[in-house]
């Protein structure tokens, strides 16, 4: 036995030495090669000594105390160029606790072992795990080549033999199906299996499937026969995902933060819920959550130039419907420094940078940008759906309601097909930010329509729907014209003159930024501004 392992390669990561020391004896002792032990005290080394050598065994610590949870980090070695489907990973952990327990099986690794352990429990599990690797080699050389049809001929021909490790080798086949397309296969796999095993996860897949079919009721049925449905974080994940279909937004969110509760951090439903938020209008949760996941995948791969523009984006929406002030900015900049180091995303940052303009009350030119970024073909074109939602949505704050239309119509048409956990809220966001715009200059057009018509009888209520106006659309041309003109000629008084005050001398002060290259408007603007001025006063 002890010669099948001398050529492994293998790599024990734990902040302990004395573990780490332990382990590496008993490899030894097992027929391992001493020169192909490898040790790791942190995650970056792991990481680093992946990326470097393709090990065959890798036994990691769960909970390094560090900025990575072991989800995480099986991730990044997952991620990394070296790791094979065909190595044995194996978790170490001295938590038992459900939620790591949780985590650990989420990861999927090939075993887990909790801390601590004999030296014959080590070597028992270890050996089954590289057995039960070994036995279907040829099952995970295909799913390493990604041939899908390999997969499901090799899984078929293993099937054959009345293997002992057939759940296994029924799920990774019915995950190829799914993988090449191939839904109805999957679901008639996943249906046999459960005439076998009473598995919570064959249901679960059962369920997804039936809810990507629009089988509502068939899906809530299956889901109703977990056997733990409040604990399992895949239920509240398909309760979340039945939710949307039935537009029930609030619900979705609370279910995957039921879910997010039973998991350690890092995971996508952050960004989900992020995305859920600002679909129902809520800007504060959604930069939060949004920062949420920023900061959890600050040393993951996830760490993008793309993760990035997402946090800025969200947090550029929260200041800006907030009214807070430029120095608000600070972390925006510190961000955006990183990503213009890519030339290739200059487009996102024009776009950005007109929000950051807004947001610093630095208005001057600021059609003549937005102008550039739209007929700019090499700009424009190289939006994604973040992009243009984001321009889509500063459009409509500045009232720029032609353009706003055609940007929301080029954001529509980049909404991938291909649905994933996070695009699926795509519509939804799109849909919000659509019906906000048509509400706004729904209510804009009566706002005014009652001032045309005088039908605002006392001074109050006049007051107040200039007030109004000018909150739905502060950056408007048209909008700030007319409170001008209004206060200039109107022959009423209100008792809070100092409001009255402040929405004159907002309206001047943007219209002075985006009028900047029309004097001869801007000065008769002046003269009536002057005159306003004097009957507040």
């Amino acid at each position: 036995m002890q010669k099948n392992y001398y050529s492994y390669t293998v790599i024990i990561a734990d902040d302990s030495k004395l573990v780490c020391t332990s382990l590496s004896s008993i490899l030894r002792n097992m027929g391992f090669n001493q020169g192909n032990i490898h040790l790791a005290y942190k995650p970056a080394e792991l990481i680093a000594k992946c990326n470097e050598i393709k090990f065959d065994v890798i036994i990691c610590d769960y909970n390094f105390n560090s900025n990575l949870n072991g989800n995480q980090l099986f991730s990044e070695i997952k991620n990394s160029r070296a790791y094979d489907p065909r190595s044995v990973f194996i978790f170490l952990t001295g938590e038992n606790n459900s939620r790591v327990v949780r985590s650990i099986l989420d990861a999927e690794p090939d075993d887990y072992i909790l801390k601590p352990f004999t030296k014959e429990i080590l070597v028992k599990r270890l050996r089954a795990s590289i057995s039960r690797k070994r036995e279907l080699i040829q099952i995970y050389a295909a799913i390493a080549e990604r041939n899908y049809h390999r997969v499901i001929t090799e899984c078929e021909q293993h099937l054959v033999l009345n293997n002992e490790h057939q759940p296994l080798i029924r799920k990774i086949k019915s995950e190829a199906h799914l993988e090449l397309g191939q839904i109805s296969q999957a679901k008639s796999e996943y249906e046999s299996m459960l005439e076998d095993y009473d598995y919570d996860w064959i249901k679960i897949s059962l369920a997804n499937l039936s809810i990507k079919a629009n089988k509502i009721e068939q899906a809530k049925l299956i889901l109703e026969k977990l056997k733990d449905k409040e604990t399992s974080p895949y239920y509240h994940d398909n309760m979340s995902s039945i939710s949307l279909l039935n537009n029930d937004l609030p619900n979705a969110i609370h279910h995957l933060k039921s879910a997010e509760l039973l998991l350690d951090g890092g995971q996508e439903r952050d960004l989900v819920i992020s995305n859920l938020f600002l679909a129902m209008g809520e800007y504060e949760n959604a930069y939060l959550y949004a920062k949420k996941y920023h900061d959890q995948n600050k040393y993951t791969y996830r760490s993008t130039n793309k993760t990035r523009l997402i946090y800025v984006r969200y947090y550029l929406i929260y200041l800006l419907n907030n009214n807070e002030q430029s120095h608000c900015a600070f972390e925006i900049d510190r961000e955006l420094s990183a990503i213009k180091l890519n030339l290739e995303l200059l487009p996102q940052v024009e776009v950005i940078q007109v929000g950051l303009n807004i947001l610093s009350g630095n208005l001057i030119n600021l059609h003549d940008k937005i102008e550039r970024i739209i007929s700019t073909e090499s700009i424009f074109s190289n939006l994604d759906f973040y992009d243009l939602y984001f321009f889509a949505f500063i459009l409509s704050m500045l009232s720029l309601d032609n353009q706003t239309k055609y940007v929301l119509h080029s954001c529509k048409k980049s909404i991938v097909t291909e649905k994933n956990e996070v695009s699926i809220t795509n519509d939804y966001l799109l849909k919000q930010l659509k019906n906000r715009f048509e509400r706004n200059i729904e209510k804009v057009t009566l706002l005014q329509k009652d001032i045309e018509n005088h039908r605002l009888k006392s001074s109050d209520d006049f007051f107040e729907t200039l007030f109004e106006l000018q909150r739905l659309q502060p950056f408007c041309i048209k909008v700030c014209s007319a409170i001008i003109h209004i206060l200039a000629n109107v022959n009423k008084t209100h008792k809070d003159k100092i409001h009255i005050l402040k929405m004159l001398q907002n309206s001047f002060l943007i219209l002075s930024e985006l009028l900047s290259n029309q004097p001869n408007r801007l000065k008769k603007i002046r003269e009536k501004y002057q005159m306003a001025l004097k009957k507040i006063m």
